[in-house]
């Protein structure tokens, strides 16, 4: 009788334990699909940063297009003046040549022009510009190994 009853608490042992085990895995299979969920939402907010980094590279290269051209049309509009005015152009030229440096370098003659008049080759201006900007910019670089890295 008590092999009888050692074997039915040892087959309740066993249901227990099985029941557990299955509880477990349940457990594990919900566990997994929410952090395959979590995965798929992370990969759709990357997606979402890289379209916005894309658009605001594509209007950046817009606006620097657009600074660029504004740059060329006034430059254009007063060299425009300076042509219809016979005595400013004379005194531009008389300027050119007082800014214009003649050096010597291994027995050749370099000449080396300096035109302050320049509004878009003004490369103080620029790294000033650039320097603005910098704060603003940040790459982001998602490694295969599925690694987020923010510069």
């Amino acid at each position: 009788m008590t092999l009888e009853r050692d074997n039915e608490l040892q087959r309740e042992k066993v249901k227990e334990n099985e029941e557990k085990f299955l509880s477990l895995q349940n457990k594990h299979e919900k566990a997994l699909e929410t952090w395959k969920k979590h995965v798929e939402e992370l990969n759709g907010e990357i997606n979402e940063i890289k379209n916005e980094l894309s658009s605001l590279k594509e209007t950046h290269t817009k606006l620097q297009e657009h600074y660029e051209e504004l740059c060329d049309q006034k430059k254009f509009e007063e060299d425009k003046k300076f042509q219809n005015l016979p005595e400013v152009n004379t005194e531009m030229s008389v300027e050119k040549s007082e800014n214009t440096i003649i050096q010597k370098y291994d027995s050749r003659q370099e000449v080396r022009e300096e035109n302050t008049e320049s509004c878009c080759l003004d490369t103080e201006y620029r790294e000033k510009e650039e320097k603005k900007e910098a704060p603003f910019i940040e790459e982001i670089i998602i490694g295969n190994e599925g690694n987020l890295r923010l510069y």
